[in-house]
């Protein structure tokens, strides 16, 4: 099982921004995480040509987001760990529709500059 949280970023000084968490729990079954996660992407909001930032890009999870948010025309950027043969791992998610995937260490130069929405993904539970 999967878990996956909401988190709109923190950045709250823009009235544009909000704040709020959602859980949700998805079972191992492909089409019902794909079911949960599209579920959840809807309850985001995002117009075509939005965007959003998901760590753990590289998890099931998140290819689905980015397989997801591709057929939605909303933007992704993907992070993930910094770890041996993270670049096959960026080349892998662009090949999948992802617009930008960093290696976590490049999130350090974003200098507090932040993202509308944030898709925070834990692994499994």
């Amino acid at each position: 099982m999967q878990s996956i949280r909401r988190s709109v970023t923190l950045f709250n000084q823009n009235p544009n921004y909000s704040i709020g968490i959602r859980s949700l729990s998805t079972s191992s079954d492909p089409a019902s995480l794909k079911k949960n996660i599209a579920s959840l992407l809807d309850s985001l909001s995002l117009k075509p040509g939005g965007a959003l930032v998901q760590n753990c890009g590289d998890s099931e999870v998140g290819k689905i987001v980015i397989e997801l948010a591709k057929e939605r025309k909303v933007q992704t950027i993907s992070i993930i760990d910094d770890k041996p043969g993270a670049s096959d791992i960026i080349e892998e998610l662009k090949d999948l529709g992802g617009d930008i995937v960093v290696p976590e260490s490049y999130t350090k130069t974003w200098g507090g500059r932040g993202p509308t929405v944030l898709l925070i993904s834990f692994g499994v539970l």
